[in-house]
């Protein structure tokens, strides 16, 4: 639903996990978001590093705390979603971040592989189109090969 300030909230069922609502605000500033996104990317490298001049024409949703947010473009990829615990995200916050992507237009994503393709994504209908192998050369910056592998990308 979308509020008289022009942010947007989701509810969601209690029963499924969730925590009841979160409100994330549209029309961010790219560069505010990238801000953000980089705060979430401290707590693990999985972000693309789009930077701000190319998400110009793109849907920016955060929170007021900045701890959950995402990027929809024009064609409805959901991009750099993120919810991060250590910042203050409430738990759900990610899945209801999900939600709100779907029903603003999301309708494709990408992510490494992992636990979010087969256990996350998979529940809210997103199926698995191609797996893309590790390419170090497009590695996202930071990245950890110790902890984190050569992931492939689905």
């Amino acid at each position: 639903m979308q509020m008289e300030d022009g942010s947007w909230t989701v509810d969601a069922p209690k029963a499924l996990g969730y925590i009841p609502r979160l409100r994330l605000r549209q029309n961010v500033d790219p560069h505010q978001f990238v801000t953000a996104r980089e705060r979430a990317e401290k707590y693990g490298g999985f972000l693309s590093a789009t930077p701000p001049e190319k998400l110009v024409n793109h849907k920016l949703f955060l929170n007021s705390e900045g701890n959950v947010g995402y990027a929809l473009s024009p064609e409805g990829d959901i991009q750099m979603l993120f919810s991060v615990q250590q910042l203050g995200a409430p738990p759900g916050s990610g899945k209801l971040a999900l939600l709100h992507a779907i029903k603003n237009g999301g309708r494709t994503l990408d992510c490494f592989e992992g636990h979010l393709p087969y256990i996350y994504y998979n529940r809210f209908g997103f199926k698995e189109y191609k797996r893309i192998p590790w390419d170090d050369r497009y590695a996202p910056k930071n990245w950890n090969y110790q902890r984190d592998g050569r992931p492939e990308a689905s």
